[in-house]
């Protein structure tokens, strides 16, 4: 059949379909990113596109030329869109009654006219080939305005082809995917559902929305409704503040007086503790030298015992009157008695250092007891000060306790009631 003369509003399909177009451009793997028509002028970008939608029928990649040679722009198109047919005609049996509108006039616009049309007829190759499982999906995830703007594309592009052969002998070259000679496709119509059906979502959706604003209107409400109760409340605790800032006064005096003694005791009972040391050293260092004292008596006193025996001896000699004897013990004994003599001087003067060391330990001894007397005596004054403060204590308690109930116990009570009344319901609406 000859093909139809072209009826698509091309330029109508540019102004109104760029930005779409570009979306659907960017959803294919081509590692580059569009951002307007005059990206793809030179057709090499539309090539990929197509080589993802069918890589058998579109095998290999324009080459790129010149930015501003637009006679191998175009040429560059009107190869893209002699596969383009070849694989309509081949693959999906239909005739292309579409054609560019370049021509001889190849001014920047027509160009971009004509770039339109070939995304046109990427559109219905990727609703038509055999991966449409594929691209529908990505179609259905576009924005409403933009899948309106494609499926709308889709169908004024084959409104402009025909099927090749009859539907009654093998439909579309022996491909059955809905097609009938009225073009009524199963595939817009399911679109179009989807459509309808994602806007009923949409609807629902703002409708719920303006449901959870009017209760989170209500929570608000009951929030300044809490807030207000509890401003009362702190206005109503504020007016013991004055009473309980003299407890206050009067617990911080009596604590500070209590420390004050505290440390007084304290202070007292660390100058004794050293004193008692210091006595316990002194005492120490007299029992040393009363131990050597008494260690020089015991030797003094053996000396004294030899000495007795020679004087039994002497007076036993001087009884048996032998006189030359006699007379060699007498000057022994003369010397023995001046040792004697000697010996009982130095005992005498070690008995004496002897007792008085003595009784300067049982001095220093007694001054320990008396000292340790008055340690304890003071740990029992430190215990019985604490004791005092701990009373004091819980005397303030107990009087805060008796004011507080007293003043403003059932006002409290109302509005303990009354927050959390408050609470409950706020929760119910949360």
């Amino acid at each position: 059949k000859k093909p139809k003369k072209n009826k698509v509003n091309s330029k109508k399909m540019q102004d109104r379909n760029e930005k779409a177009f570009i979306n659907w451009i960017n959803t294919f793997d081509i590692s580059v990113k569009v951002n307007s028509f005059n990206e793809l002028d030179d057709g090499v970008v539309l090539s990929r596109v197509f080589n993802k939608i069918d890589e058998k029928s579109f095998p290999t990649f324009l080459e790129k030329v010149p930015k501003d040679n637009n006679l191998l722009k175009y040429a560059n198109l009107r190869r893209l869109l002699s596969q383009i047919k070849k694989f309509f005609e081949i693959e999906l049996q239909m005739d292309c009654g579409i054609g560019l509108e370049g021509g001889t006039n190849l001014e920047e616009e027509v160009l971009k006219t004509d770039i339109a049309i070939l995304i046109a007829f990427s559109l219905v190759s990727a609703i038509r080939c055999e991966d449409k499982a594929k691209f529908v999906p990505i179609i259905l995830q576009f924005e409403p305005q933009d899948q309106q703007i494609l499926m709308a594309t889709i169908q004024e592009m084959e409104g402009q082809m025909t099927p090749i052969f009859d539907q009654d002998a093998q439909g579309f070259g022996g491909i059955d995917d809905g097609w009938d000679e009225n073009r009524g496709f199963d595939q817009f119509a399911a679109l179009d559902e989807l459509v309808n059906e994602r806007a009923e979502l949409e609807r629902k959706i703002e409708e719920l929305e303006t449901k959870v604003s009017e209760f989170e209107y209500e929570k608000n409400e009951w929030i300044a409704q809490k807030r207000s109760l509890e401003h009362q409340l702190l206005l109503r605790a504020s007016a013991d503040s004055k009473f309980e800032e003299q407890l206050e006064a009067e617990r911080q005096y009596l604590d500070e007086e209590l420390k004050s003694q505290i440390e007084h005791l304290e202070f007292s009972l660390s100058q004794k503790e050293v004193e008692i040391i210091r006595y316990k050293k002194l005492f120490n260092e007299e029992s040393k030298k009363s131990n050597k004292l008494e260690e020089d008596f015991e030797i003094i006193q053996e000396e004294l015992i030899e000495l007795r025996k020679i004087q039994e001896k002497y007076d036993q000699l001087e009884k048996n009157q032998n006189p030359e004897f006699i007379s060699s013990l007498t000057q022994e004994n003369e010397m023995n008695k001046h040792l004697a003599t000697k010996n009982m001087e130095n005992f005498q003067k070690t008995k004496k250092l002897l007792d008085e060391e003595k009784n300067r330990s049982r001095k220093l001894e007694a001054e320990i007891i008396d000292l340790q007397k008055q340690f304890d005596d003071k740990e029992i004054e430190n215990r019985r000060l604490l004791e005092i403060k701990k009373k004091l204590e819980r005397d303030v308690r107990s009087q805060e306790e008796i004011n507080r109930k007293s003043l403003h116990g059932k006002a409290f009570a109302n509005l303990g009631e009354s927050l959390a009344e408050l609470n409950f319901n706020n929760n119910n609406n949360n």
